[in-house]
């Protein structure tokens, strides 16, 4: 019997699950001295409950895993320094089924920041080339479901939109941050 079965634990909460996805986000960002054991670690040892807790953890948490204090050092600065993201890269570090690189690139280029992203719906997703029925629904549903932790991300990270330009800035990138004097749609216009 050649036939296969493949089994998929859609909990978001399972730890095999939370642990994919974190190791997920550190390779899509290329966190360097950041390996699989060590994202083992800190979700066996309940430091890291959802992606946004890397962004918090302290050296003294990080030497617990790493078994030092160079390593622990070199890891927190890695993780710090990968706090200004791209929407695309953002999207894609979310490990939604469905949303890998290519779409992710897509996505990001089509509604520009996650705002439109995350109001977008199953229709105007599954009219993109490459996008089907299936991983549309997949795309909203599990923006949906990480509600929580994309809002909290947000708030640990500086996130990059897309922004169309034309004239003598075309080509440029700006990033946005800290405090304003004017809402930062009004800025960014």
């Amino acid at each position: 019997d050649n036939k296969q079965i493949s089994l998929w634990c859609h909990n978001p909460i399972c730890p095999a699950q939370l642990e994919r996805r974190v190791l997920h986000w550190v390779k899509t960002l290329d966190i360097d001295g950041v390996g699989k054991g060590i994202v083992s670690e800190l979700c066996q040892q309940g430091y890291v409950k959802d992606i946004p807790d890397l962004y918090y953890l302290s050296e003294e948490q990080l030497r617990a895993v790493t078994g030092g204090s160079v390593s622990a050092k070199k890891a927190q600065t890695a993780i710090l320094s990968k706090s200004e993201i791209p929407l695309a890269v953002f999207l894609d570090g979310l490990g939604i089924d469905g949303m890998g690189t290519t779409s992710s690139k897509e996505i990001a280029k089509k509604f520009h920041t996650l705002s439109c992203v995350r109001a977008a719906m199953v229709g105007e997703l599954d009219a993109m080339p490459d996008i089907g029925l299936t991983t549309a629904r997949n795309i909203v549903n599990g923006l949906v479901s990480f509600t929580g932790m994309i809002d909290r991300l947000n708030q640990a990270i500086d996130l990059v939109d897309v922004v169309d330009i034309s004239g003598p800035l075309k080509g440029f990138s700006f990033v946005l941050t800290g405090a304003m004097s004017k809402p930062r749609k009004q800025i960014e216009e």
